[in-house]
């Protein structure tokens, strides 16, 4: 009775670890699958998921159940790692944090072919593997020479992979602080570089690397993020307030760290940077050290004024996103996907995805000559040009005005509405832009167009 209760015991737990692999192996494949579509915008087929799911349930699952069943009665587990633990690492965790880290670095490809860093994409990811890599790693480390070709390949060569993963972070983390200034999440992600860089370089060094290495090094960064002048709080507070005075500064309100009412009309997106910072100062509890650094430089700030008192008594615009301005984002149903394009008479198609006041440079070849191609957005005008052509400028205030006067007034517009294609030609060069997304704030008095995704023909004219 013992004995067949054993074996009964030992398939059933054998059915319900066979379905865990099951499930875990097809919530790894979805996410594959969802991360290819995300970042290399592959058009998965709608029943893949599906048909993944289906081979999970009716060929995995009942494989790894047969798999586990006992040999007879009375067999027993022989070996230092249990052979359910076993499977489970060599055929499930170490396969999917290897195809995750080949993702990643699908990903560095592409970002160095096309030279574009997307934007919000790099943190989770990399950081989604730093979960799963190390944490597979930490685990497979009990079989050690035991484990099959790809354990023994993924213990040997996961840290001086991190390379990759730890340089993607460095360089979009950088860009962004840079741009935005250090903020408790980007703090986060720099904290989270710091600590993958180290584990790479002593798990390259050493010869065999300790299992308590990371879980203390994490620990102490964290620590170390928690309190005091280096946590995440007082670091983004003085690089904010940095950042501030650096707004301050270009607006003429700031010279030689005294206070003055600002140089003329302010630039839009001046204004929006200096309320971006004052709010986020003040409702991340950082308000005693903003009030004592306006104070130093001259102004008189009461303690119960709010952010947009503040705000007034520096000389600008109080800017109350959520009562006077309007998020409208006008995207083309089907995104990208065209069922044809003619680009007759054009010599470059080019998709690109710009923010305010940036700028993209992309290598062409006009007229047969090798160029570099320019899109700029600056003040919601559209900005094209080449080394010897342009810059041809299209305003997009007027695409949208004709779009919000439009009798369809949907913001979703279909995949050949001409409101969204604009042709213009002059300075030597002709262009066709198909915007797919045209991202907006809308004040009573003005209008900001922060991002625009579209795709670009261009090509020679004899226009100047």
């Amino acid at each position: 009775d013992r004995d067949v209760w054993a074996f009964n015991f030992g398939s059933w737990t054998s059915a319900g670890f066979g379905l865990v692999v099951a499930v875990g192996l097809g919530l790894g494949l979805a996410a594959l699958l969802l991360a290819l579509e995300a970042l290399f915008g592959l058009d998965v087929w709608e029943e893949a998921y599906a048909d993944v799911w289906i081979v999970c349930l009716s060929v995995v699952w009942p494989w790894q159940t047969l798999a586990g069943v006992p040999g007879g009665f009375g067999a027993a587990e022989q070996g230092q790692c249990p052979r359910w633990l076993a499977y489970l690492i060599g055929w499930l965790l170490v396969p999917i944090a290897v195809l995750y880290l080949a993702v990643l670095y699908a990903f560095a490809a592409k970002i160095l072919v096309q030279w574009d860093l997307p934007e919000g994409q790099i943190g989770p990811l990399v950081a989604g593997f730093a979960a799963v890599g190390v944490a597979v790693w930490h685990v497979a480390h009990r079989l050690g020479d035991d484990g099959n070709r790809l354990v023994r390949f993924y213990l040997r060569w996961l840290h001086p992979a991190l390379a990759v993963p730890v340089a993607l972070l460095a360089v979009g983390i950088g860009v962004r602080v840079v741009e935005y200034g250090i903020t408790e999440p980007r703090y986060g992600l720099m904290i989270l570089t710091l600590w993958l860089a180290g584990l790479a370089l002593y798990g390259t060094v050493a010869r065999s690397p300790r299992l308590t290495v990371a879980p203390a090094t994490l620990a102490a960064l964290l620590m170390l993020a928690s309190t005091g002048p280096l946590s995440a709080t007082a670091v983004s507070a003085h690089s904010q307030l940095a950042r501030l005075d650096a707004v301050l500064t270009e607006a003429g309100a700031l010279a030689d760290g005294v206070l003055s009412a600002p140089d003329g009309t302010v630039a839009e997106a001046l204004e929006v940077q200096v309320n971006d910072i004052v709010a986020y100062l003040d409702h991340r509890h950082r308000r005693p050290a903003l009030v004592e650094s306006l104070r130093a430089k001259g102004l008189d700030i009461a303690d119960d004024m709010t952010d947009d008192d503040i705000v007034a008594a520096l000389g600008f615009q109080p800017l109350d996103y959520r009562g006077n301005a309007t998020l409208y984002v006008w995207r083309r149903d089907g995104g990208t996907a065209f069922a044809s394009i003619d680009t007759r008479g054009y010599d470059v198609l080019v998709r690109v995805d710009l923010q305010a006041d940036e700028a993209e440079r992309r290598p062409a070849i006009i007229a047969g000559a090798e160029t570099e191609l320019e899109a700029r957005l600056a003040d919601a005008v559209l900005e094209i040009s080449t080394d010897s052509r342009g810059p041809l400028r299209i305003d997009v205030s007027e695409v949208v005005a004709a779009l919000e006067n439009d009798d369809d007034d949907t913001r979703f517009r279909s995949a050949d509405d001409p409101l969204m294609t604009v042709t213009a030609e002059g300075y030597g060069l002709r262009v066709s832009v198909r915007f797919t997304s045209i991202d907006t704030v809308r004040w009573p008095e003005s209008l900001q167009i922060y991002r625009l995704d579209f795709l670009a023909l261009v090509g020679p004219s004899d226009t100047r």
